[in-house]
């Protein structure tokens, strides 16, 4: 018994925290994120759980925020084929990632028998992430994305690519993350995804991180190089690949300096992505 079930298994403590966390909203914002709901009828029973809260507290003259935000955690399978019913009645969603894969696959992450099936890129779970996402949008609700897909750089692309503007993630990866963004032609990447999203077949799906950028480096170095005596190669991941490789040493031949950069938060290994070039 975990999240919003437990919640509502005990009223007493949830009418306890919720007073706790409105009377924190007097000294600053504050929003209430429901976790694990499934049906419309968890989320009226909890914002008639809020609604009570905030009766109590006007009974005792206690000051808060009657404006608290309140949305909702997408981690079920049966919260994104019913979303509408969360769009109607909630503020903002937020979709959890880990939980989602797990219940959508059938897969327990801690047990070594199955965990090899967890993958946030089978076309069921991208058919359901994308699905909420445009949900959310058409009906101008923000959603977000939490969980590790968020802070992955390597999906980066393919959530823009459904239309996602909000990622919650560990501070550790936000750089990374913001200039894998701000790099990004989401229009270029946009038609990638939906190609993405209309197959059946995992074999066919593939990252459009991984796809494009790998055989970029033998072009652009030629080029960078013509005019410069040092370049410098700024990256979070630096990964040439065979042809990167050839193509350093054709620039090393020139007489180019050659000098990469790279992050200290890198730990998955993928293509580059260079953000910046200069002449010293």
């Amino acid at each position: 018994l975990r999240a919003v079930r437990f919640c509502l298994a005990e009223p007493r403590l949830f009418l306890t925290q919720l007073r706790a966390i409105l009377r924190a909203s007097h000294y600053g914002n504050v929003r209430i994120l429901i976790p694990m709901l499934a049906s419309a009828g968890e989320i009226d029973q909890a914002l008639a759980m809020i609604a009570q809260a905030e009766e109590s507290l006007r009974e005792q003259g206690i000051p808060f925020d009657p404006n608290v935000p309140v949305g909702g955690m997408i981690e079920i399978p049966a919260a994104v084929l019913s979303i509408g019913a969360f769009l109607s009645r909630l503020d903002f969603l937020s979709i959890g990632t880990n939980d989602l894969i797990q219940y959508t696959l059938a897969v327990d992450r801690a047990d070594e028998a199955v965990s090899h099936l967890y993958d946030p890129l089978h076309p069921a779970v991208l058919k359901l992430i994308g699905t909420a996402i445009q949900s959310a949008a058409k009906a101008r609700v923000p959603i977000a994305v939490c969980g590790e897909m968020a802070g992955d750089l390597r999906l980066t692309r393919l959530l823009l690519g459904m239309g996602l503007t909000e990622f919650s993630m560990h501070p550790a990866h936000i750089l990374a993350v913001k200039q894998r963004v701000l790099t990004t032609d989401v229009a270029t990447i946009r038609p990638i995804v939906d190609r993405m999203r209309r197959t059946d077949d995992p074999v066919k799906v593939e990252r459009p991180d991984e796809d494009r950028s790998k055989n970029l480096l033998p072009q652009l170095l030629p080029e960078f190089a013509g005019t410069r005596e040092q370049l410098v190669l700024v990256s979070p991941y630096f990964v040439p690949g065979k042809k990167g490789v050839e193509a350093l040493r054709h620039v090393r031949e020139r007489g180019v300096q050659v000098r990469v950069l790279t992050n200290s938060l890198a730990s998955t290994d993928v293509t580059p992505v260079f953000a910046a070039y200069r002449k010293y």
